[in-house]
């Protein structure tokens, strides 16, 4: 056993006694969680659940792969429903939106598990997130959330490779933050402006490799497309091609940024921009 799966096993095994919720996306981070979970149990039972809040912000398919693992590993999961774009803040897009949804929804994972008689709440923050702008980090700790990976110093990096010597199948999953992320700030979300993109990013998935980093920025009347910066020039090559099926779903000003892709892209550009004030 590596040292760094001993370290997590020991870890979680803290919360083990009293029940666990686990937040559960179906990514690198909690399929990680999910996993170690998993073989606890099987040394000895406990009460667990692994929770997916679902919403327009997540995808169809993010929903089912997350059930899937969840039947691979043998533990109970449960899908619950919920409308962020009832939240004005989130609506409005405002730069605390990430607050005011996590509020929401892990207020609901937790009054979920007083229901079932669960004590801790965990979810997949890693130490790398803690170095970054994330307003949800702020409604994670006021509501006595846990972070297992954070906690035990766990980089990306080190999660992948974890993921790898377990053999999950997410071990290279790209990164998937909540659709939100694709629109600037101040611009007002909709339902139908969400749908849009996430149809925007299939298209573009169909011209990279499944492990490539893209994303589809909405910066003001302009669809910019974002991709890992070694398959810019594939996307190149089949441009015309790619274009002429995003404006199929509606974009009409579209371009490929040359800078490829840049994690929080808009975050740093808010930054440039408030330095400059």
């Amino acid at each position: 056993m590596s040292e760094q799966l001993n370290r997590l096993l020991q870890k979680i095994s803290e919360y083990c006694h009293r029940g666990i919720v686990l937040g559960f996306s179906g990514g690198t981070d909690s399929a990680l969680l999910l996993a170690v979970i998993a073989k606890l149990r099987e040394q000895k039972p406990f009460p667990f659940a692994a929770v997916m809040m679902h919403s327009a912000f997540q995808s169809e398919q993010e929903c089912a792969e997350a059930e899937e693992l969840a039947k691979q590993f043998s533990v109970p999961f449960f899908r619950l429903e919920y409308d962020p774009l009832s939240i004005s803040e989130v609506r409005n897009n405002s730069r605390e939106r990430c607050y005011f949804c996590k509020k929401y929804f892990f207020t609901k994972i937790r009054e979920f598990a007083a229901e079932k008689n669960l004590f801790y709440v965990i979810d997949g923050t890693n130490a790398d997130d803690l170095t970054k702008y994330r307003p949800g980090q702020k409604a994670i700790q006021e509501l006595g959330v846990r972070s297992p990976l954070a906690e035990c110093n766990f980089s990306k990096a080190e999660v992948r490779q974890l993921s790898r010597e377990l053999g999950l199948s997410t071990a290279e999953k790209p990164a998937s933050p909540c659709f939100a992320t694709r629109f600037d700030y101040g611009m007002e979300l909709t339902a139908e402006k969400i749908r849009n993109v996430a149809a925007g990013e299939a298209v573009i998935r169909k011209f990279v490799p499944q492990a490539a980093e893209i994303r589809l920025r909405i910066d003001g009347n302009t669809a910019r497309i974002e991709v890992s910066s070694d398959q810019l020039p594939a996307l190149q090559n089949c441009q015309a091609e790619l274009f002429n099926e995003l404006r199929s779903i509606g974009f009409k000003d579209i371009t490929i940024d040359p800078r490829g892709y840049r994690s929080g892209s808009f975050d740093h550009f808010q930054t440039k921009k408030a330095d400059k004030v």
